[in-house]
């Protein structure tokens, strides 16, 4: 037979699971948002601009230096959502 002290820690325990879920997606999918990001400028400079025609290497260019600040998802400009910001 349960009592009620023992519902409650099971509660506390579905309260901490579903808060951790809440915090913890959205900062887990905003680093790999990041990564990516980071990966991006990478992608664009391993391609092959080179070979392309002046106008659209200056194109090319202009979006790698956008892509050098990697895109964040941030909480009104506070934080970052990413997992060293989760961990804290």
């Amino acid at each position: 037979m349960l009592n009620l002290n023992d519902f409650s820690k099971l509660m506390n325990v579905f309260y901490l699971m579903s808060m951790t879920m809440q915090i913890g997606l959205p900062c887990y999918y905003g680093n790999e948002v990041a990564l990516k990001s980071y990966a991006l400028t990478n992608a664009i400079y391993s391609s092959n601009w080179y070979a392309m025609k002046r106008s659209n290497r200056k194109s090319v260019q202009m979006f790698m230096i956008r892509t050098n600040k990697p895109f964040a998802a941030s909480a009104y400009g506070y934080f970052n959502f990413n997992l060293p910001a989760f961990t804290t």
